[in-house]
């Protein structure tokens, strides 16, 4: 597969993934040559999360991909937002209808709560609908290890990624004459394999930043008034706060975070120790009981609904872990690191900027992404071929320097727009865990710091906000 026909290939099939092969296909770009590598077995993944997508971010690529309709339909308006003191049950905050008043489930306009999961087989579905199958998908390929392969004046540059194949929990492991691995020289790849990211470990080597914060969240079924249609946080002012949201139209995702002493390499050993014990169906077991436990301690005297939510919770139905990101990046950074692979490489998603879901951007972002990095990569490799007159072709051939400048055009917007979203949700995530969070106004001048401005930068010019951020 080497030469002007190497495949475009994505590492990672999560929401980015999916969004990005999507929004090429509607573009026509690489008609049939999309290689998407996916680490899971299968499409089905544990439900897990509640994401909020917002009308003017993730919103407006599920209009353009005509997928707002059916996302809106299998999702939940989010028409409100409650903050209550643990103490005393007091309000806080309070914005949006009031609770026990119900708004149109399929109302156009707003955001809408809508679980990940739902969402990323919705991307694929639509993907595998297109004409053409959308993208040739592998399932069940972790990423080994990458390479540049310069091009020989036959064939062009390319990236040579060596994947290895895994399966399913009790899957006997079968070996081929490869010794279950596969590779493929693609003619460009976009690194969406997402917080712990083994393309940017090797290519990049930045460390992770730990909150300071363990997460402790569960789905489950409650019918009072301050969690329908809308957002319930109560806050202690020592060190936890517990967030809900609509899961779906009967159900309930709560996320309870508390503060711990613990440095980053001390986090991330404890968060790799529940990952492997997760692969245990006894050890996961004990694990969740055990923070349904911690969970119930840390809210045993907070108001209702808080405590029935987490004490109804099936155990089954809980996850448990501790929340990094890291720290945002200057576009010439990615620039540098995509020299290794030729400048044939990018990076998308949480594997380019990852977050804390304390403003619920991450997934919105993601889709940013690839509705921006497509329409780079559309109009440098058209302009590279005609010239930008002709009608761009089914599959793009030999435009490799169209798209080492669609790569870095797509960084230098990528990186100001996500970092605004990086901080202000670590800043979010500092404030909700301290004594402020109980005082009425300063949650008003939290709130007004890290949300006045959100709409009116984000359509400012990329290269305006690379600029501030450089000087700053």
């Amino acid at each position: 597969m080497e030469g002007s026909k190497a495949p475009f290939v994505i590492v990672g099939g999560g929401v980015g993934g999916w969004a990005l092969a999507l929004s090429l296909s509607r573009l026509g770009l690489w008609k049939g040559r999309v290689h998407l590598f996916e680490r899971d077995p299968i499409l089905s993944r544990y439900r897990g999360y509640s994401l909020t997508m917002q009308e003017q971010e993730g919103g407006a690529y599920l209009k353009e991909m005509g997928l707002d309709r059916q996302c809106r339909e299998a999702g939940v308006p989010s028409a409100g937002y409650t903050t209550l003191r643990a103490g005393d049950g007091g309000v806080v905050f309070h914005g949006g209808v009031l609770p026990g008043k119900r708004v149109d489930p399929l109302r156009k306009r707003g955001n809408f709560a809508l679980p990940r999961e739902v969402l990323r087989k919705i991307l694929h579905d639509a993907v595998v609908g297109e004409e053409g199958g959308g993208a040739v998908v592998h399932w069940g390929c972790s990423l080994e290890s990458m390479e540049f392969v310069k091009g020989d004046g036959r064939n062009g540059d390319g990236v040579r990624l060596n994947f290895v194949k895994t399966q399913e929990k009790g899957e006997e492991e079968e070996q081929d004459e490869h010794g279950g691995r596969t590779s493929v020289v693609a003619g460009a790849v976009v690194f969406v394999d997402g917080l712990n990211s083994l393309a940017r470990r090797k290519l990049i080597g930045d460390p992770l930043v730990f909150s300071g914060l363990r997460m402790i969240n569960g789905i489950c079924e409650n019918g009072h008034a301050l969690v329908q249609q809308r957002v319930l946080e109560c806050v202690d002012g020592k060190g936890a706060r517990i967030f809900t949201k609509p899961f779906d139209s009967r159900r309930i995702m709560w996320q309870l975070t508390h503060k711990v002493e613990m440095d980053t390499k001390g986090a991330e050993t404890a968060a790799a120790a529940l990952v492997a014990e997760s692969q245990s169906s006894s050890s996961g077991s004990c694990v969740r009981k055990k923070a349904k436990e911690d969970a119930l301690s840390i809210v045993r005297q907070w108001p209702e609904p808080v405590l029935s939510l987490i004490a109804s919770t099936e155990t089954s139905d809980m996850r448990v872990g501790y929340l990094f990101d890291r720290e945002p990046l200057n576009s010439s950074v990615f620039e540098e690191a995509s020299r290794a692979l030729g400048g044939l490489c990018t990076f998308m998603g949480d594997a380019a900027h990852p977050m804390t879901p304390f403003k619920g951007q991450g997934a919105n972002n993601a889709l940013l992404d690839a509705r921006e990095l497509s329409a780079c990569l559309a109009f440098h490799c058209r302009m590279e071929s005609d010239g930008g007159e002709g009608i761009l072709p089914d599959f793009v051939e030999g435009c490799q320097s169209g798209i080492r400048t669609a790569f870095r055009e797509f960084e230098e917007g990528m990186v100001p727009r996500s970092a605004k979203w990086v901080l202000a949700s670590r800043a979010l995530a500092l404030f909700a865990h301290t004594t402020e969070a109980v005082c009425e106004e300063a949650q008003r001048k939290a709130r007004g710091k890290t949300e006045a401005a959100e709409t009116e930068q984000q359509r400012r010019s990329c290269r305006e906000a690379e600029a501030r951020i450089t000087r700053n």
